[in-house]
Formats: C-alpha cells, sequence, structure tokens
C-alpha cells in the first residue's frame, strides 16, 4: 500500500517557483517529494556562461533511519576479475537485491553502456569489504578535476544504521576518526557541509582536497566551461544528512523532455531551503542519475525519475530495504461522541 498526500511546499521562497508538489509514503519510514520548478537563470554563473531561466522536475526521498525494516547495501566489488566493480543498471541492482529503493552513487570510469569491469572515482565499500579508496591528491587528469576533487568525503552507513560523512584516515583505504567502513559511497565533493554551501575552491593547479579548475584548463578546453558547479545545467544525484543524522536524504533531478536539470549550486540551494540538509554530497549525475522503487501495490519495479535515453550501467548503486506500511485503521478522532476528519489520504495505484 502506497500513501499519496497532497502537501504544502516546505518553505516559502521567491525562486524557484514549484507547480503543485506531492508526497507519496511506499514504505514505512519513507517518504518521497516529487515537484517541477521553473527555476531562474542561476545567479552565481561565470560571466558569459550563457545559463538561463530553466526547469526542473526533482524528487527527494527522506528515510528515517530509525524505522523498523530500514537497510542498506552497496554494490558489491567484483572478486578476482579486473577493475572494482561490473557496471549494471541501478533497475537491475534494485531486483537482484530484492530491494525496494536503488540510486546511483560513485563516478566511475565510463567507456560503453553495457556490463564492464570498471573502477570507481573515491571511497566505496559494500557490507564492510572496501573496494575502492579515496583519491589522493593532486588528482590526475584522468579523474577530471574540474569535477572531482581529492579525498572527496564518503558517505558511510554502518551496520546499525548510523551514518556519517567522513574523509580517509590513517590510510586511503579507512575512515577518519576510526570508523568501521560498512556501506559507503562517495562523489564529487561535500557540496553542503554544517548547514553551509561549500562548493569547491576554483585553482590553477590542484594541490589538495576540495579544489577544482574551469574546464577551461588544458585538456578540459571543450566545451568551453568555467566552474562545473556554477556553470552546467545537468541531471544530479545527491545524498545527506540531517542536522541529528536521523534522516537520510537521496535527492535526483531531471534532464528529460520537460525537465532542464539544475547547477550543483542550485542543488544545494534548493534542499537547504526547501529541507533543511545540513550535510550533503554531490553523487554521479548526468546519464548515471537513477532513482527506482519497486511499486507496492503491483510489485514491480520502475524507475522514479526520467532519463533522456536508455538507462545507464553505473559502476556501483545503493539500495534501500524498507518495510510495508501496515493497513490504516482509521483517520477519525473520535471528540465528544463526533466523529472530526483530521488526514485525507488515498491509495495511490
Amino acid at each position: 500500500m502506497c500513501l499519496l498526500l497532497c502537501v504544502a511546499w516546505l518553505a516559502a521562497t521567491p525562486s524557484p517557483v514549484s507547480a503543485s508538489p506531492i508526497a507519496i509514503v511506499p514504505y514505512s519510514g519513507v517518504t518521497i517529494f516529487s515537484d517541477s520548478l521553473s527555476l531562474p537563470a542561476p545567479v552565481d554563473q561565470t560571466q558569459g556562461s550563457g545559463l538561463g531561466p530553466h526547469t526542473a522536475n526533482v524528487h527527494v526521498v527522506t528515510i528515517n533511519l530509525k524505522a523498523p525494516g530500514i537497510g542498506f547495501k552497496v554494490s558489491p566489488d567484483n572478486g578476482p576479475a579486473a577493475g572494482e566493480t561490473l557496471t549494471q543498471t541501478t533497475l537491475a541492482f534494485l531486483n537482484q537485491e530484492h530491494a525496494q529503493l536503488a540510486v546511483n552513487a560513485n563516478f566511475f570510469n565510463f567507456t560503453t553502456n553495457s556490463a564492464v569491469n570498471t573502477t570507481l572515482t573515491g571511497f566505496a565499500a559494500s557490507n564492510g569489504t572496501v573496494y575502492s579508496s579515496f583519491e589522493a591528491a593532486p588528482l590526475a587528469n584522468a579523474l577530471l578535476p574540474y569535477a572531482l576533487t581529492a579525498n572527496a568525503p564518503a558517505l558511510n552507513i554502518g551496520a546499525d544504521n548510523t551514518v556519517r560523512i567522513l574523509g580517509p584516515g590513517a590510510s586511503q583505504e579507512t575512515l577518519a576518526g576510526g570508523v568501521l567502513p560498512y556501506n559507503a559511497v562517495s562523489g564529487s565533493d561535500q557540496v553542503i557541509t554544517n548547514g553551509v554551501k561549500t562548493l569547491p575552491a576554483l585553482v590553477t593547479t590542484v594541490s589538495g582536497p576540495h579544489q577544482i579548475v574551469a574546464k577551461t584548463v588544458p585538456p578540459f578546453g571543450a566545451p568551453a566551461l568555467g566552474n562545473w558547479y556554477t556553470d552546467q545545467i545537468a541531471a544530479r544525484t545527491a545524498i545527506g544528512l540531517s542536522q541529528d543524522n536521523q534522516s537520510l536524504y537521496i535527492f535526483t533531478a531531471d534532464a528529460a523532455p520537460g525537465s532542464n536539470g539544475m547547477t550543483v549550486s542550485e542543488m544545494a540551494d534548493y534542499l537547504m531551503a526547501n529541507f533543511g540538509i545540513f550535510n550533503l554530497i554531490n553523487l554521479d549525475g548526468g546519464g548515471s542519475t537513477s532513482l527506482a522503487m519497486v511499486n507496492p501495490d503491483t510489485h514491480v519495479a520502475g524507475l522514479i525519475n526520467s532519463v533522456n535515453g536508455a538507462q545507464r550501467f553505473v559502476g556501483n548503486s545503493l539500495a534501500i530495504y524498507a518495510a510495508p506500511i501496515p493497513e490504516p485503521s482509521a483517520f477519525v478522532l473520535m471528540m465528544s461522541g463526533i466523529g472530526v476528519l483530521i488526514g485525507l489520504v488515498r491509495r495511490a495505484r
């Protein structure tokens, strides 16, 4: 059973302009907000970038980490085979693991849209096995330092669902503070840190963490692009936490017919303003953006977001397990012998 609610938007801001957002509660502890946004030209774009008004269809999954039945698994490594993982679509991983939801995760060496052995960028672990390490500074050109940052923090989900965003520990294969890796993913960088937007610094030569070069720096001059975080509108995937670390958030924005996408900077602003996200990692986006779910009524899996073309075979994904919603008894409060309707909920099919 899936509950469908019409909801008021969470924050009253002059921009972006929201359509008619809805929220569904497909599983216990899981709520999914969906909306279509009309966005103005990005205010922080590099002069001459030419970005104008655009649209974005967005989805925000909120997960109560204390809800019964909530669990996670990251795509495992491929053992003795070449590379670190075998690529597959996020939807295929969801079905393989018999999970309820799944989302794409790390950036990876994208060569062809088929099942191939690949290497990931940044830290990754599955059920306690670390199979991809942090990337030390300075990043090699092959790792696209106009977008990816050295030692980009990882989001680690412990076996007890304790979630933290951490950098490297004593080695590139460990986490800071002696935290044991369990299910961990990382992206290009942490773009919200302790409630503040934290885009990486634009430098001439990358020498340490949290730094990028302009895409105009050779050999990244075509197409010309200044700051990858402010000057590119595209599909997006991100994962983050509430201030109390009790709620996990997964975000996607579409770049498909009817939706242009967002800049990373716009995404961070939107999630802080509307959801109060306190810490956020930007994951692989563009053609990799995939948010899949098993319909709780039909038990058929499909994508929540829209993709432009075929689903991409990605390097790894995060699966989410959740329990069904118990059948509701009644949303009626008996008061002085009079039934007072206090909620309006209908089944979504």
